[in-house]
């Protein structure tokens, strides 16, 4: 594809190299999107990212134009005078009388792109040296050859620093219109500045009022091919990453809203400034070659990048869902929920929210922890997946082995969505791997007696009956805390109407009374369910 496009850009008929130019951007109105900047808001754009340029910067700028170091693109007045078009001229030449000032001066205007070289135009043109050598007449007079070699190329630098970004700023100016809506905008919606049309007496958005773009007639225009593309990106996006204050935190801050974004200050406003110049580039290469190419963060991990194909589901990645901005909170430890907690009933959700309140001493969803309750084996997996993309760092699974379970569970374990530390199995049921059958009638009888009945099953009875229907039953069999309630509503043991649900706060009680008296070892073996609700805590 891109031998295609440098052999077309240098066809007969092919537009001239470097076509496209800031007049032409200007009248085709591609400044709309990001509108030029006098010399006021330029100012006032360079304090927000840390820059300092004089309480009246005119003179300091015509300075910097008259040395090439940045220059205005273009002198608005009678006319519009382009600056591209003819060398530097004494800027009262070029003065307009506006009504605002005695004195009529230039109106020259930049646009928001030119911050990114700012910095360079301030200070290549000065050097730091030590006070004592300044002060001091014979070592300042005997300067060493390689300083000033050094410095000499310095200030030849500065000189050309405009001429230098004049492809890239170019390449912004073309682009700006087509991809600057979406690195404008939300996470999930760009934002357009609308522009009025006659036609229809009403605000439209831009870029419905033009022709179908073909990316290979941009290059032509700009007299560039794909792999100059690839190397203004790259050097953009590497150069920036360098800088960065913030760089550990580049997807997360890409993520937000680009009006969040305008709110840092100093170097990390500076280098976001030019992640939107290097992702629309980024962009423009894909719909050139079709490639993707590493996002800034990326360029310097040297791993194959499985592991984020492991944690967002696809890789590489373009734009930004709201699944992505729950995985990059769960790496950075900023989702609300720390731990989600998969149950199997509303049993054991009941005494597990009880107890983690207990001795966590607030709410679960101040702790950062979620309960779920899954209905089934046959929902695991959906459940499994909705919430790794949402919940992060740990999803722990409390269930039965029954049905296919544990198949289900082992496979879940082999693609990495679940871990064997974060899963408990009962090879028996919640209520009979936590509690003896004893136990299971001291809570019966309990709500029995607060209703005026009396039980008459014993925990012998109830072991013998169970055995009974376990054999005969099968995979089929009920657990041991619902046979137990269904076997006390029978006349002959009393006629107790109990719910197992309502034995999940007296299972509570027994939990946390055992962790108040009894040795934490000597708990896990009786009621091996603590152990995961210790591990909770301890995480939370």
């Amino acid at each position: 594809m891109e031998k295609q496009i440098e052999q077309r850009a240098t066809t007969p008929d092919a537009p001239p190299v470097a076509a496209y130019t800031v007049r032409r951007a200007y009248e085709a109105d591609a400044f709309h999107q990001f509108p030029l900047l006098d010399r006021v808001r330029l100012r006032r754009e360079a304090e927000e990212r840390g820059l300092r340029i004089p309480i009246d910067p005119y003179e300091e700028l015509e300075r910097l134009d008259r040395e090439g170091a940045f220059s205005p693109l273009l002198f608005d007045g009678d006319e519009v005078v382009f600056r591209e078009e003819q060398g530097f001229v004494p800027w009262q030449d070029l003065a307009f009388d506006d009504g605002m000032r005695e004195t009529p001066r230039a109106h020259p205007l930049y646009s928001p792109w030119q911050l990114l070289y700012l910095r360079d135009a301030l200070r290549l043109d000065k050097a730091e040296v030590n006070i004592e050598w300044l002060l001091d007449d014979e070592k300042r007079a005997s300067a060493h050859t390689t300083m000033r070699h050094w410095y000499e190329r310095q200030i030849a630098q500065w000189r050309q620093l405009d001429g230098s970004w004049h492809d890239l700023m170019l390449m912004l100016f073309r682009l700006q219109g087509i991809y600057g809506p979406s690195i404008k905008g939300t996470l999930t919606k760009a934002t357009v500045s609308l522009i009025y049309d006659d036609s229809v007496n009403d605000f439209v958005d831009p870029r419905a009022l033009e022709p179908p773009w073909d990316p290979s007639s941009i290059l032509s225009e700009l007299g560039v091919g794909a792999e100059s593309i690839k190397n203004m990106y790259e050097r953009l996006a590497t150069k920036t990453h360098g800088f960065d204050p913030v760089r550990n935190w580049y997807m997360l801050f890409r993520m937000a809203p680009a009006k969040q974004r305008a709110r840092l200050r100093g170097e990390a406003r500076r280098a976001h400034d030019a992640y939107d110049a290097a992702l629309m580039l980024r962009r423009f290469y894909r719909d050139v070659t079709g490639e993707l190419l590493l996002a800034p963060d990326e360029i310097f991990d040297v791993s194959d990048k499985s592991w984020k194909k492991k944690l967002f589901g696809r890789w590489p990645l373009e734009r930004y869902t709201r699944a992505d901005l729950a995985v990059e909170l769960r790496i950075r430890q900023l989702n609300p929920h720390e731990v989600h907690l998969v149950v199997e009933g509303a049993t054991e959700h009941a005494v597990c929210r009880r107890v983690l309140e207990e001795i966590g001493g607030m709410p679960l969803n101040d702790m950062g922890v979620s309960v779920q309750e899954l209905e089934g084996v046959g929902k695991l997996r959906k459940e499994a997946l909705r919430a790794v993309k949402t919940f992060p760092r740990f999803l722990v699974l409390v269930a039965d082995r029954e049905g296919d379970m544990e198949r289900e569970v082992e496979r879940l374990i082999s693609e990495g969505i679940l871990t064997e530390e974060a899963v408990q199995l009962w090879d028996t049921s919640f209520e009979e791997a936590n509690f003896s059958d004893a136990e299971l009638i001291e809570m019966i009888e309990a709500l029995a007696t607060e209703r005026g009945a009396s039980l008459t099953l014993d925990a012998e009875t109830l072991r013998s009956s169970f055995e009974e229907h376990r054999d005969r039953a099968g995979r089929k069999s009920k657990g041991l805390a619902t046979f137990a309630t269904k076997l006390a509503a029978l006349p002959q043991f009393g006629s107790v109407n109990v719910s197992k649900t309502e034995l999940a706060p007296l299972m509570a009680d027994r939990i946390l009374k055992d962790l108040r008296e009894r040795d934490e070892e000597e708990i896990i073996r009786t009621r091996p369910v603590v152990k995961t609700l210790i591990s909770i805590f301890r995480v939370t």
